[in-house]
């Protein structure tokens, strides 16, 4: 027998108004109410069974759930929503059977006090059934509810996972780009660089030079925008180990927009959907009801540990508005911005890796869906949504390569170089052509076991685009990320149409080839047979 509900947890702050119309910091709040289920329900019909359903009450407000029919653990999964000030009040839930002719029969109540909650934190309990006050009614059972208090102005249609960064002028990448003020075509070029290395020296080599030329001969300049290129192993690892990174991204793409009177943005999209960086700042609630979760489990010592690093590594800045835990550039020895390898920037790696398994995991159990994306969503996903999907005028500046890839067998490590693999951050170039991984048993996204041998392939049936993975052993793969991938693609599809090409390269076994490329090379050895006697 499970136990018997505990009370939601306690508000971190219990200041702020009074007043019933305007939530926190004078927001509008949703009381959002999921009826789950019901178990062990008293048996009201003759045949030993209930026609149960559920009445939701807040403040004379009533939402009724469907009829289930003959059932003693009647399973709703329906959500009712109430407009709400601060979280106080009451939330009442009464169960009855449903009968044809006569009165209505009584299963029992639920009250909730909604004073205890707190906002943006998700409570899901089991609540025992009780009788009606002053009423000797018989009652069995209990009741399964989910509930969360939201600001309305809280857009859950967004699932860019950018609420890490308030700092963000979201209106500069919706609205029309450029200003035609400079002499500039700036090009800022997205992708996830490890998987695309060929393709961008091929750029740099090739097609670059030759737009320099085309650009020179009209009066223009010609700037593309490439991260990580030229950048050796260590710096590499450094640049994507650190959450300050992606300010330096967007402020390249809001640039870019701003100043180039044409093409502004490319995306390269390959097989590979990246990694999510650590949130740069936490809202003030998001990041108590965390603390509250990390310390309900006193057992767990890699959770303490994990709860002290969250103390240590999030400080509250009182003067955001409203107010938000940001991350710290250093703390206990240990820095992001440290050189590669030396024991600062090697302590922060673990601190890292620490932090974000735990932020993850205590998020997904206390907080909203829409609270999660910044844990999910890669920083190419992010740099697609800012310069290909958020702007107007994404038609007239936006260009789009989707590179497919076949023959693809996990046969070898460097598979790993051109798809997601299973708790692996891959997004470096030093973590993609070392051994293959298995999921380490804490599922954490850095730390991973190495495998000396791969065994067999494993065929797939997929439709789509998910063939492209039908030779690749499926327990390896991060299916979620690919998942999140292609509906990246169908979304870039939607947006730029016609603008959108493809292209398709084959894995030979140890690398990719470069048939697809503008200019493949030929070795040496090859030429000089070619310029010999037939």
């Amino acid at each position: 027998m499970p136990k018997k509900a505990a009370s939601p947890p306690k508000k971190d702050n219990e200041s702020g108004s009074d007043d019933e119309e305007g939530g926190e910091d004078g927001r509008h709040n949703l009381l959002k109410v999921k009826v789950v289920r019901a178990d062990d329900i008293l048996a009201a019909d003759r045949g030993g069974t209930s026609d149960a359903y559920a009445i939701v009450d807040f403040k004379g407000l009533k939402r009724k759930t469907q009829v289930i029919k003959k059932s003693l653990t009647p399973e709703w999964n329906e959500t009712f929503e109430f407009e709400c000030g601060r979280p106080q009040g009451r939330l009442l839930v009464e169960l009855f059977d449903h009968d044809w002719i006569g009165s209505h029969d009584f299963l029992g109540l639920v009250e909730v006090d909604l004073g205890t909650l707190s906002i943006e934190a998700q409570f899901e309990s089991w609540f025992d059934l009780m009788p009606r006050p002053g009423k000797t009614d018989m009652v069995s059972g209990r009741l399964l509810l989910s509930m969360i208090i939201v600001p309305k102005d809280r857009s859950e249609e967004d699932t860019s996972g950018l609420d890490a960064f308030p700092w963000l002028d979201h209106s500069l990448f919706r609205a029309k780009g450029h200003v035609r003020e400079y002499n500039v075509i700036q090009v800022y070029f997205a992708t996830t660089y490890v998987d695309f290395q060929e393709e961008v020296k091929e750029l740099h080599e090739t097609v670059f030079p030759r737009m320099h030329e085309l650009c020179q001969a009209s009066g223009y300049v010609f700037n593309p925008v490439v991260m990580r290129y030229g950048m050796d192993e260590l710096a590499d690892r450094k640049y994507m180990s650190d959450p300050r990174v992606a300010r330096i991204v967007f402020r390249e793409i809001e640039r870019c927009r701003r100043i180039s009177p044409r093409c502004n943005f490319f995306v390269l999209a390959g097989d590979r959907y990246g990694s999510s960086l650590l949130p740069a700042s936490l809202d003030k609630n998001e990041c108590m009801a965390v603390r509250g979760r990390l310390s309900e489990d006193e057992s767990s010592e890699e959770k303490a540990a994990a709860l002290a690093l969250l103390q240590t590594w999030y400080r509250l800045d009182d003067n955001a508005a409203p107010s938000r835990f940001v991350l710290l550039p250093e703390a206990d020895g240990a820095s992001p911005s440290a050189g590669p390898g030396t024991p600062p920037h090697v302590e922060w790696l673990r601190v890292e890796a620490l932090l974000f398994k735990h932020l993850a995991a205590a998020s997904k159990e206390v907080l909203a869906e829409f609270r999660l994306h910044k844990y999910q969503v890669s920083l190419f996903q992010q740099e697609v949504t800012l310069g290909a999907l958020w702007p107007e005028d994404a038609g007239e500046h936006v260009g789009c390569i989707v590179r497919s890839l076949g023959n693809l067998r996990v046969v070898n490590a460097r598979a790993g170089a051109v798809v997601d693999l299973q708790s692996r951050r891959g997004d470096c170039i030093t973590d993609s052509f070392k051994e293959v991984l298995l999921p380490c048993p804490c599922s954490c996204r850095h730390l991973s076991t190495p495998v000396l041998s791969v065994p067999a392939v494993s065929e797939v049936t997929a439709v789509g685009e998910r063939s492209l993975f039908a030779q690749v052993r499926q327990s390896m793969l991060d299916e979620a990320r690919r998942d999140r991938l292609i509906d990246l693609k169908a979304r870039l599809v939607e947006k730029l149409g016609a603008r959108v090409k493809y292209a398709s390269a084959q894995w030979q076994g140890m690398a990719m080839g470069r048939d697809h490329l503008a200019g493949p090379r030929r070795p040496p050895a090859a030429r000089a047979r070619r310029r010999g006697p037939a």
